[in-house]
C-alpha cells in the first residue's frame, strides 16, 4: 500500500429488508444552484424523498427525520456516510434515543451507501435536465418524486404501492377521468 492510499474496506452487502421502513439511506446532493438536496431512501420500498436545503447541520438533519418519523415511525437502521452531520455526538445521541441503529458507510467507499448515492445521481441528473424549462425548484422536485415513487421496481410493485398498500392517484387518472365523461 501506498503512504497516500486509504487502507482497503470492504464493502457492505446489505441484508434485502423485509417490510418499508426497516433500513434507510440517507445522504446529501450537491450544492446545485445554491441548494442541497437531503436524500432519504426506504430500502425495502425503494420510497425516496428529498428536501432542499441551504443547510446541512445535524440539528437540521435531526429536524427533517423527526417530521419523517412521525409521519412514517422510526426505521431499525439508518445507514449514512461519514459527513459529520452524521457523525457528530448529538446526532448519534438522536438516534439511539429513538432506538434507531446507526450504521455508516465504508470511508472511500460511497457503495456501501449504494441506495442513497443513486438517488443522489437520479436527483442531480433529472434536476438538471428540468434546468431549461425554468420554473419554480420545488415544484420540479415534487414532478420527479411522483415519477420515482410510482414506477414499478423490480418485483413488480412501485415503491407508492408498497408504503401504502395502493396505487397513486395523479394528474393522469383525473385527465383520463374527464376523457371518458
Amino acid at each position: 500500500m501506498k503512504q497516500n492510499e486509504a487502507p482497503m474496506e470492504r464493502s457492505h452487502s446489505w441484508e434485502p429488508s423485509s417490510r418499508t421502513w426497516q433500513r434507510l439511506h440517507i445522504d446529501f446532493a450537491g450544492p446545485m444552484s445554491g441548494q442541497y438536496y437531503f436524500i432519504i431512501v426506504d430500502s425495502y420500498s425503494k420510497w425516496v424523498d428529498v428536501i432542499p436545503t441551504k443547510t446541512s447541520t445535524s440539528q437540521w438533519c435531526m429536524k427533517q427525520l423527526r417530521n419523517l418519523f412521525c409521519n412514517f415511525g422510526f426505521p431499525d437502521v439508518l445507514v449514512s456516510d461519514n459527513g459529520a452531520q452524521f457523525t457528530s455526538k448529538v446526532f448519534k445521541d438522536f438516534l439511539q434515543a429513538n432506538g434507531v441503529t446507526h450504521k455508516t458507510s465504508a470511508p472511500f467507499h460511497p457503495s456501501t451507501n449504494g441506495q442513497a448515492e443513486r438517488y443522489v445521481q437520479t436527483i442531480k441528473k433529472l434536476l438538471k435536465c428540468m434546468q431549461d424549462e425554468g420554473g419554480d425548484v420545488d415544484h420540479k422536485l415534487c414532478q420527479i418524486l411522483i415519477q420515482l415513487r410510482k414506477v414499478p421496481n423490480a418485483n413488480g410493485k412501485s415503491p407508492y404501492d408498497l408504503m401504502f398498500q395502493r396505487e397513486v392517484r395523479t394528474d393522469f387518472h383525473v385527465m383520463f377521468r374527464n376523457m371518458k365523461d
